[in-house]
């Protein structure tokens, strides 16, 4: 059987999907967890104790980031740092540093870690002999915080930290109905169906409505983008509407919308998600087509992709825009397949290296599917665009087939293979097996990929949106060997993307349809859509389709040493 390789952040996968025999709707995390009947004592014991822990310098870490995981666990409101005391008797103590905000604080257990690291190192040897009292640490963690209901959820915590550092941050264990559930094109949840941005206008200190999901308990009840959250269960302010949202079944809000409140009842209830949404977005008399796909699992994308592709070019859309913003990756193959969708023959789809080899494996397109080639594309990505929607990104980037658009993404060039683990079924094991590269040879590890027009979420924003991206996963420094790939960007290229970017500073809409909203409508304007508006009227006026598949590769592929 021909394993599946992913791109993904931790902990989301995709799977070919089985049937579920249950009804996992109104399942939390906890519930995959004890699912799988993993045993605490028997995986924990086993991987925390001094003559395992003491097998590498990396086991040891592994094992000190173990034991701060149990500290966090049992105390979360608090900031304790459990550091280890080389020689003597082999005790833990622990620093309180609550005072540090929480980028402090990982700043200084990174630093720590770092400290202990080199430490080892210089012990050599003489560190398989030193005391390392961590059973004490595990039986009193599985003592005060293990239950009976979450046994198995604490037992996959604690070995996922262990291989956050004796392996790398994207090697660990997952339950494998978690995977199916995560692989079905529609996905059945609980819940109200609203996407909310903060709100303080207007003397309010708030939320308002973002988006209503299709088919969900908020659309049914009447609930609108563009609604203004007053009150939940007649409370106000943003943390307690918040709470009274997460805590009831039955809400009763109040909102404002046009001047008025209104009262609006609903019951959360089982809806169904789309991985992919697909629209004709009329826009100053002209017709775009938008793709909005949600993650990289869902196993009939591509064709649904397709399908609704070759139906929007019968409306005469001026261009196409591909949405991969907050998409946190999936499979390899559904990113080529897409791909494909707009790369001409003799284009590269893919390349990559395993971690045990040095050698760069490349791909062929599939060829007669790419029914976007002769229209302009934009692609949106900001920070939360991972893996196969980089991947994705970069390749179409680079074969000039599309302009990017947003912020820089998160920066994932490592590919996971998923293996059932032969003692549980009901799990599956993540390890990371290669690092993927665009078609120039460079891999967008830690550098993520640069949009050619970086425009905020925001049109009043004016600097980048905080974000945690994946150089915040390491704790050790990684070893950059890699180029810069704007070195080789193709000088025709960013003449069209300067000539596209006086073009839409000069002759776009965004600015002024901005303008003519209101207070509510500014706060729910979509900046980075809207841009892609304008990129798209520039680029037909401008810059002719590109056909070729010739690029400057670089001399020595690229490559990120990374752990």
């Amino acid at each position: 059987m021909r394993q599946l390789l992913f791109l993904l952040i931790p902990l989301v996968f995709a799977l070919q999907s089985a049937q579920a025999d249950e009804d996992r709707t109104s399942w939390r995390p906890n519930d995959y967890w004890e699912a799988t009947q993993l045993n605490f004592q028997n995986l924990i014991h086993g991987t925390y104790n001094a003559q395992s822990c003491k097998t590498s310098v990396r086991s040891f870490l592994g094992c000190v980031a173990g034991v701060n995981k149990m500290r966090q666990l049992q105390s979360p409101d608090k900031q304790v740092l459990v550091k280890f005391k080389l020689g003597g008797a082999g005790d833990f103590y622990e620093v309180d540093h609550s005072e540090l905000n929480p980028d402090e604080y990982i700043a200084e257990y990174q630093k720590y870690m770092r400290l202990l690291e080199k430490e080892l190192a210089q012990l050599g040897e003489a560190m398989r002999l030193m005391p390392f009292s961590i059973e004490d640490k595990v039986s009193e963690f599985e003592k005060k915080y293990v239950t009976a209901t979450n046994d198995s959820m604490s037992a996959g915590i604690l070995f996922n930290e262990y291989l956050k550092i004796a392996k790398d941050p994207h090697t660990y264990i997952v339950p494998r109905a978690l995977i199916e559930d995560d692989s079905a094109s529609s996905k059945p949840v609980k819940g109200i169906g609203i996407e909310m941005l903060p709100f303080n206008d207007l003397g309010v200190d708030s939320y308002i409505i973002k988006k209503v999901v299709e088919d969900s308990p908020a659309k049914a009840s009447g609930i609108q983008a563009g609604d203004i959250i007053l009150k939940a269960n007649s409370k106000s302010g943003k943390s307690d509407i918040m709470e009274a949202i997460r805590g009831n079944e039955v809400i009763q809000f109040t909102m404002l919308r046009d001047g008025e409140e209104v009262e609006i009842n609903l019951t959360k209830a089982v809806f169904s998600t789309r991985q992919l949404e697909a629209y004709v977005f009329q826009q100053n008399g002209k017709n775009y087509g938008y793709f909005e796909l949600k993650s990289f699992m869902d196993q009939n994308a591509c064709r649904n992709i397709r399908r609704s592709g070759l139906k929007m070019l019968q409306y005469n859309v001026e261009g196409i825009i591909l949405d991969l913003r907050n998409n946190g990756g999936g499979r390899v193959d559904l990113a080529q397949c897409i791909m494909a969708l707009y790369l001409e023959p003799g284009s590269r789809v893919w390349g990559e290296r395993r971690v045990d080899s040095n050698k760069l494996t490349t791909y062929p397109v599939r060829t007669g599917i790419n029914i976007f080639s002769d229209l302009h594309t934009v692609t949106l990505i900001n920070a939360y665009s991972a893996s196969a929607s980089e991947a994705t990104a970069m390749y179409l980037r680079d074969y000039r087939k599309t302009f990017t658009i947003g912020e820089r993404s998160y920066g994932k060039g490592s590919m996971q293979g998923l293996t059932s683990m032969p003692e549980n079924p009901r799990l599956l094991n993540g390890r990371t097996q290669a690092l993927y590269y665009g078609p120039k040879g460079i891999s967008p590890q830690v550098r993520g990929v640069e949009p050619d027009f970086e425009i905020y979420a925001s049109m009043e924003q004016t600097e980048p949106t905080p974000a945690k991206r994946e150089e915040d996963k390491y704790t050790f420094p990684l070893r950059d060997k890699s180029v810069d790939p704007r070195d080789y960007m193709e000088p025709q290229r960013l003449d069209e993307i300067a000539t596209v970017n006086d073009c839409a500073q000069r002759e776009g809409k965004r600015q002024s349809d901005y303008d003519k909203l209101d207070i509510v409508g500014k706060a729910i304007f979509d900046n980075q859509l809207q841009a892609a508006f304008d990129v798209i009227d520039c680029a037909n006026k401008y810059v002719p389709i590109h056909k070729g598949t010739n690029l400057r590769r670089v001399d020595h592929w690229d490559y990120m040493d990374f752990r």
